[in-house]
């Protein structure tokens, strides 16, 4: 028969055992649940930032299109008095043109709350500039407007580039 303390000394050693496996697997599974939400926070981070990517290159397009479609007419210099805006509009590159500034300041927002500012900044940058061209058509001196959508036109590559660089590098800090 056993004794009170065999049993006590039993069930110390049972208990003992079951608690420190009890708290190492609650210890266990806490890390893996928040490398877990850790690797979801930085899919989505990534997935949204590719979305981002994508609305700004169909912006970027719509900015190009813009731009070829101001040379070209600034080129062939059409007679007459109308303003290079006024024979754009037909061609509804000027909505198409509003439409991209209303989506480069989205993008401005959601990289400012994905914590991101200096690209938000480097988008509203581009954004003015985007804007400043629109501006620059609404003049009757052909030659300084092909100066000015030249200028802006490279200006907006190079914002580009430096845009892509920064996205490329929060791309390689989230994987």
């Amino acid at each position: 028969m056993m004794t009170w303390l065999e049993v006590a000394d039993t069930a110390i050693k049972i208990g003992l055992g079951a608690l420190i496996g009890g708290l190492i697997s609650l210890i266990v599974q806490r890390r893996a649940h928040a490398h877990d939400d850790r690797s979801e926070l930085l899919r989505r981070r990534r997935d949204t930032m590719d979305e981002i990517c994508k609305d700004f290159e169909s912006v970027h397009a719509i900015t190009v299109e813009f731009a070829s479609e101001a040379e070209h007419i600034l080129n062939s210099r059409p007679l007459g008095t109308d303003t290079l805006r006024n024979m754009l509009e037909p061609r509804d590159t000027r909505s198409s043109r509003s439409k991209g500034l209303a989506v480069l300041q989205h993008l401005e927002g959601r990289l400012s709350l994905l914590g991101y500012p200096s690209i938000a900044q480097l988008i509203q940058n581009y954004r003015m500039d985007l804007a400043r061209m629109g501006k620059a058509t609404d003049t009757k001196d052909w030659n300084a407007g092909v100066k000015i959508v030249n200028e802006i036109q490279a200006l907006l590559e190079t914002r580009r580039v430096t845009i892509y660089e920064h996205f490329s590098t929060v791309f390689k800090g989230s994987k």
